[in-house]
């Protein structure tokens, strides 16, 4: 797995992630690059950078889902899974997929799988 890899999955991301929103009727509250005061309460939402979003989307996503241990598609694949749909569930959907423990937890057995 290369960095080419994961600023790929980054761009593709934020084509359809937008800049600064603060809709009233969105539960996630003032949201910038996907990025949401809500999950984020510690986040200074109006002035995040596209860096300070794309070290979180790292962190939190990609390196959870253990992206960079996975063959590229599915790397890309499972890591805008992860943020649409959450972590956890993610790791399991690719498990089932793989015929493996859907236990949450990407492990040797899971990688194995995977490549």
């Amino acid at each position: 797995m290369t960095a080419r890899v994961w600023e790929s999955a980054f761009d593709l991301l934020m084509k359809n992630e937008g800049g600064y929103v603060d809709n009233p009727h969105d539960k996630g509250g003032k949201t910038k690059y996907g990025i949401s005061k809500t999950s984020y309460p510690n986040e200074d939402i109006e002035n995040l950078t596209i860096e300070r979003a794309k070290e979180i989307y790292k962190r939190d996503y990609w390196d959870r889902c253990k992206c960079d241990s996975l063959p590229d598609a599915l790397a890309v694949a499972v890591f805008d899974f992860a943020v649409n749909s959450g972590v956890n569930r993610a790791i399991r959907y690719l498990q089932a997929a793989l015929h493996v423990k859907a236990d949450g937890i990407i492990g040797n057995q899971t990688l194995g799988a995977a490549n």
